[in-house]
């Protein structure tokens, strides 16, 4: 299963849930239903010594180097990393609902033993929001302390997160052997059904014939803990793998190891874990709709639904995308461009009413603007310039309804006196903007198809300009590919939103889910004139 299709499957879910009547007796239920849908996370436990390099693992598999390094925090605080529209730090306190939100470099004041001893402070959970793709789509990374910790050296904490554990990766080393707590954290969720992710980090400071002694060493230690014969272990070097991700290195990031173990973890989670969430989704769903006796439709749906999972259990699970889309998507550039030089022609021309007849005239003779601009126009011009420069138009529109009047012209002939896209100098303003926009974006991606994520974030009429306008060249399947991803990331953004909405958990909206539904509409239709901009003037087709 597709991590996109397991979004789809939670958002037809959640449409099943929004036709079951909504008595007074069910509103909890369903809230709580709701609940479960939005809250659905993926919990990845980062156990491991202390030095391993499990900061700098997270680092690589995040593609940031955000999260503090060689911090060794207190026993007592489990640290997580989420997503989160902005980089904070959240720290929530035992035995209490408040929180304080911190910046990322004051993390070691509040988790370590120098800047909280014994953690004086009573901190239970330091929560790391960073804007990063792989948290967008439900990951949630815990780095649980104490394991060769030199304040308390034990698995209490471990132990005690073991229950919201989804799975476990187990980061040791190829610069040591196996701990003896290394190997008590395998047993412990290993025994409780956990799925382990076995990782040695630091591969490339041995040779090959190196490396494979080391394993073997480790996969005798373990097997008698309960390591079967065909679990992996995932040899990496965490190092190259953040320095390939920032760009640092030109080395392929197949030589890291990680793309291998990044596409089991994916694998489990969508294979694994996330059918398992879904088959229970259903089962509770199927529950509510046996009550209500109109619920058949609901039923059938519910039973197509299971009838998919059982089959996707042989589907290829997602890899990792190394093009993934920014955490911040931006809107169309084009339209911004149009925006910006409609708003200017606006303002300059409120100066031009104020003080320069010739303006006012030709303001007669376009027939005013469209309403569109003209309303536009009013809401950040002074209310003297409206008056100065429309009461003419006004004047001159009545003139002609007198003249028809007289006349008794035909009814029709009022569709004259609406002032539209030929007349209005705003239209042509966009017009013009989007054009030089779109060719300019046109020359760039011809020059550099690799510019696509930078220059053609784009609304679908502006997207109907560039493409003619690249005449045939061979980036347009790599833009499309593009713009589906944009659209689809849109989307992705109005369920999540819609659905915490449903299940009251506003306080747990993103910035980019708030914003979703103007964002969703700009991405299909632009903003506002896009449309006029791109059917006023269409481009040539060029070479």
């Amino acid at each position: 299963m597709k991590l996109r299709r397991y979004e789809e499957l939670k958002s037809e879910l959640a449409d099943l849930l929004r036709t079951v009547p909504w008595r007074a007796e069910q509103a909890e239920r369903n809230r709580d239903l709701f609940a479960r849908l939005a809250e659905d996370r993926f919990n990845l436990a980062m156990v491991g010594r202390f030095s391993r390099g499990k900061s700098t693992l997270m680092n690589a598999m995040l593609g940031t180097d955000r999260l503090p390094t060689g911090i060794e925090p207190l026993t007592s605080v489990i640290t997580s990393i989420t997503y989160g529209s902005h980089e904070k730090v959240v720290l929530h306190f035992q035995d209490t609902t408040l929180f304080l939100d911190i910046r990322l470099d004051q993390l070691d004041e509040y988790v370590t033993e120098r800047g909280n001893p014994g953690n004086r402070r009573r901190i239970r959970e330091a929560e790391i929001q960073l804007p990063a793709e792989l948290l967008r789509s439900g990951f949630r990374f815990i780095d649980t302390p104490g394991l060769g910790s030199p304040v308390a050296g034990n698995t209490a904490t471990t132990r005690g997160f073991l229950p919201e554990a989804d799975a476990f990766l187990l980061v040791t080393g190829f610069d040591g052997a196996l701990t003896d707590e290394e190997a008590e954290i395998f047993s412990v969720a290993h025994d409780a059904g956990r799925r382990v992710f076995i990782v040695l980090n630091k591969a490339d400071m041995l040779d090959m014939q190196q490396r494979r002694s080391h394993v073997s060493a480790m996969r005798a230690r373990l097997h008698g803990l309960g390591l079967q014969d065909d679990e992996p272990f995932y040899p990496v070097s965490a190092r190259d793998a953040l320095a390939f991700r920032l760009g640092r290195s030109r080395s392929g990031s197949d030589r890291s190891g990680l793309p291998a173990l990044e596409t089991d973890v994916l694998g489990f989670l969508t294979q694994g874990k996330r059918q398992a969430f879904l088959s229970g989704m259903c089962a509770r769903l199927a529950d509510v709709a046996a009550a209500e006796p109109a619920a058949a439709a609901v039923r059938k749906r519910l039973d197509r639904i299971r009838s998919e999972l059982r089959m996707v259990a042989h589907d290829a699970a997602d890899t990792p995308d190394e093009e993934a889309l920014g955490a911040n998507l931006p809107g169309c550039a084009i339209c911004v461009r149009a925006e910006q030089a409609i708003f200017d022609e606006l303002t300059q021309l409120q100066d031009r009413l104020r003080r320069d007849p010739e303006a006012r005239t030709a303001l007669v003779r376009d027939g005013g603007l469209c309403g569109p601009h003209a309303r536009q126009f009013a809401s950040h011009a002074a209310p003297r310039e409206v008056c100065t420069g429309f009461a003419a138009v006004l004047d001159e529109r009545a003139s002609r309804l007198r003249d028809m009047a007289t006349a008794f012209g035909a009814p029709d002939a009022l569709a004259g006196l609406l002032p539209g896209r030929p007349t209005c100098r705003g239209c042509a303003v966009e017009a013009e903007a989007a054009n030089r926009a779109v060719a300019d974006t046109a020359t760039r991606l011809r020059a550099d198809p690799a510019a696509i994520p930078a220059l053609a974030t784009l609304c679908l009429p502006h997207l109907g300009l560039l493409v003619p306008a690249l005449g045939g060249h061979p980036v347009i399947p790599a833009l499309l590919r593009h713009q589906a991803r944009v659209l689809e990331r849109r989307s992705s953004d109005m369920r999540r939103f819609a659905l915490k909405q449903d299940a009251a958990l506003r306080e747990r909206i993103s910035d980019e889910e708030r914003r979703a539904a103007r964002a969703g509409l700009d991405a299909l239709c632009g903003a506002p004139g896009a449309d006029r901009a791109a059917a006023a003037r269409p481009l040539p087709t060029s070479s």
